[in-house]
């Protein structure tokens, strides 16, 4: 079986030191993709001297438009979600299936500020039971 050939492996040519603003355009990105190879978001916003969250809506709308394949790309035990041009990718490659389920909102975590059932009376009757014991030694 041939190694899968991705885009992290071809990227010391086109890196740049500083992060611009200027997003790119999908035909731009389009451009830089190579035949056979694997392209995560990270890597063509590498091309570009941009931040990957800039990238990946392009690369999922060119997806979504029948301009780009969904490929996997393995790295150790792990698959990352990676873009070829159509039809260049050898079967060895998996494919990635977007999430069926969606997140609603934010997970809440526990409200810290109110009060457990019991948890106030158990206090006082403690707190009762101390000062009662307090006054008993103190009397002696």
């Amino acid at each position: 079986m041939q190694a899968l050939k991705t885009g992290a492996q071809k990227s010391t040519r086109d890196e740049g030191t500083a992060l611009t603003a200027r997003m790119p355009s999908p035909d731009e990105i389009l451009a830089r993709f190579r035949p056979g190879f694997i392209y995560e978001p990270y890597d063509m916003a590498r091309k570009f001297g941009v931040r990957p969250r800039m990238v990946s809506p392009i690369l999922e709308s060119m997806a979504g438009a029948g301009q780009l394949e969904v490929a996997a790309v393995k790295r150790g035990k792990r698959l990352y979600r990676g873009y070829a041009l159509l039809g260049t990718v050898d079967d060895g490659a998996e494919e990635v299936k977007a999430s069926t389920t969606s997140i609603a909102a934010r997970p809440i975590g526990p409200n810290l500020k109110s009060t457990l059932a019991g948890y106030d009376r158990e206090m006082r009757s403690r707190m009762a039971l101390c000062i009662m014991v307090r006054q008993a030694l103190n009397r002696k």
